[in-house]
């Protein structure tokens, strides 16, 4: 089984460097003609099942990307890492308040220190839905198939550090906005491979 792993697009709330969490923030336009460009790369491959985090960013590309009537799953464990603590507060703002507080939550994934969650529990419920989705591997209906999974740029990193058996807080990749990261089964080998990172059809 392949996994289409899509970051959503550019939303409102981080394009006026604002801390949005779980709160709902929709795409500006250039977050929707991000998604319209994945959808495009996407255009051929088919998909039986199709995940996606329930917050506004994720649900709205994942309707550019796939279409108003794609029948979505949506799982709140593929949600981003919730630091809706600091939500609505400006980037500029929390790091002169905070300082090597603030520096030190982002770099190790952990907002407890602002009364938010751990990194611990942020990994803990991506692992969670990565084994759902080995165990959905298994069944024949789906050993051939694609899954695509539209999510945030922190679960994507979770995946990748889960996946490399390294500590989140030590495995930074930069995820794009709508980029396409994959990752495929290897069952001889009880492990998962990683196919593709941070594709956006651009070399």
């Amino acid at each position: 089984m392949k996994v289409y792993f899509i970051r959503h697009g550019q939303s409102v709330a981080a394009a006026n460097d604002l801390f949005q969490g779980w709160t709902d923030t929709d795409l500006t336009e250039k977050g929707r003609n991000q998604a319209r460009r994945a959808g495009s790369l996407l255009e051929g491959v088919s998909f039986k099942r199709i995940y996606a985090s329930d917050i506004t960013r994720a649900t709205t590309t994942a309707r550019i990307v796939f279409g108003e009537d794609a029948d979505l799953i949506f799982d709140e464990r593929i949600r981003e890492i919730n630091n809706s603590t600091l939500a609505g507060q400006r980037g500029s703002d929390v790091r002169e308040k905070y300082g090597e507080i603030y520096f030190t939550a982002r770099h190790n994934f952990d907002y407890t220190a602002f009364g938010a969650e751990g990194a611990e529990h942020f990994v803990e419920r991506v692992r969670s839905f990565l084994d759902t989705l080995w165990e959905l591997s298994k069944l024949d209906e789906f050993k051939n198939e694609n899954v695509a999974v539209v999510t945030h740029g922190g679960v994507i990193q979770a995946v990748v550090a889960l996946i490399y058996g390294a500590p989140l807080r030590n495995y930074y990749v930069s995820i794009d906005n709508c980029s396409i990261s994959t990752i495929k089964t290897k069952h001889d080998l009880g492990v998962w491979k990683i196919d593709a990172l941070n594709y956006t059809g651009k070399i």
